[in-house]
């Protein structure tokens, strides 16, 4: 599609924002689901430690060394994971500076009047305003993406350190 005019690039722009957003969306609940299935792993690695249980009484260099390095592995999955669902706001001060060139942004559209808002829809390129937002929003979508590859990295060499651990006990 060859974008002609300016009525076409705006249309895009909004259609690459919902896109954005999809991603970050579909990050995000990707993340929630392996904080629960992360912080269940880790449950259930903790409860087996306790006395009488298999984990309860380690033994050799070998099986601490890799119980350790498992629960450090899914401590750090669950960081990951955390990071990606956790929400991004900008600073107060920035918001307040980017509120005046930018209103698509519900941070900065609430720092506005309704009359403020209705004369900068009214009197603004568009184009620039939601280049700058589809930028942000891809940014966002990058890290919150990247963390929950970061968990998911960690979380199953974390279980295999954990039943290499059971395995040498």
């Amino acid at each position: 599609m060859i974008v002609s005019d300016d009525q076409d690039a705006i249309d895009t722009a909004w259609r690459i924002h919902d896109a954005n957003l999809d991603w970050t969306g579909k990050a995000e609940t990707k993340a929630s689901f392996a904080l629960a299935i992360e912080s269940a792993l880790l449950a259930g690695v903790i409860a087996l430690t306790s006395t009488g249980e298999r984990l309860a009484h380690l033994a050799g260099n070998w099986v601490l060394f890799f119980f350790w390095l498992g629960l450090t592995l899914i401590g750090l999955s669950l960081l990951g994971a955390g990071v990606a669902v956790f929400p991004r706001l900008e600073k107060a001060n920035a918001r307040k500076l980017a509120a005046q060139s930018n209103f698509i942004y519900f941070g900065h559209v609430r720092l506005l009047e309704p009359g403020e808002l209705e004369a900068k829809l009214r009197g603004s390129e568009m184009l620039p305003v939601l280049s700058r937002q589809l930028v942000t929003t891809a940014n966002i979508a990058w890290r919150k993406h990247r963390s929950l590859q970061f968990s998911f990295a960690c979380v199953f060499p974390g279980a295999m350190c954990i039943l290499a651990a059971i395995a040498l006990k």
